[in-house]
């Protein structure tokens, strides 16, 4: 599993991508009641989903483009993960050999990543920390800091979308 870490002007987020299912939720990590806060509704959710023909073509794409390698086909595929899981379920048939269809089933199955996030003041004393967690990609979340320094804990609200082969996209 890659880790990644991301520092922005004392800001440090760190994830990787995971596999498979991950432990259910405790409640601090659910949303409060009453759903989303006013900065949730701001963000619409939906992206443009794919058409059954949309994924054939890109799949048929794929089929003759190197297997690993990062490319468009491929990473619209996984930007699209859910779509195109769901069309192989149902499909029988895909322009797909044995060897790029294991690849592309173990990239659909990172369905997780994992964020850490810390925030050091500029005097280099850490004022937040929030302990890595392990998020469904592409599902909002609400987690709140495990530890601060001299500050109330804030929720942290995000959305952790994989957008490519070995890239994540995230606003906190």
């Amino acid at each position: 599993m890659a880790r990644i870490l991301l520092v922005l002007g004392g800001l440090a987020l760190a994830f990787h991508l995971a596999g498979g299912e991950s432990p259910a939720p405790t409640p601090e990590d659910l949303p409060p009641a009453g759903g989303c806060g006013a900065g949730c509704a701001a963000v619409p959710e939906d992206t443009d989903r794919l058409a059954p023909a949309e994924i054939e073509e890109l799949l048929e794409k794929y089929s003759r483009e190197r297997i690993d390698a990062a490319s468009p086909t491929l990473e619209t595929l996984l930007f699209h993960a859910e779509e195109v899981r769901e069309y192989l379920a149902y499909s029988d048939d895909t322009a797909l050999d044995a060897e790029r269809g294991a690849f592309l089933d173990h990239e659909l199955a990172r369905t997780h990543a994992t964020i850490e996030l810390r925030v050091v003041d500029a005097e280099g004393v850490e004022r937040m920390r929030l302990t890595p967690h392990d998020v469904p990609l592409g599902e909002k979340q609400h987690l709140h800091a495990d530890e601060t320094e001299c500050f109330q804990p804030p929720e942290v609200s995000f959305t952790v979308r994989r957008v490519g082969l070995a890239h994540l996209w995230t606003r906190l």
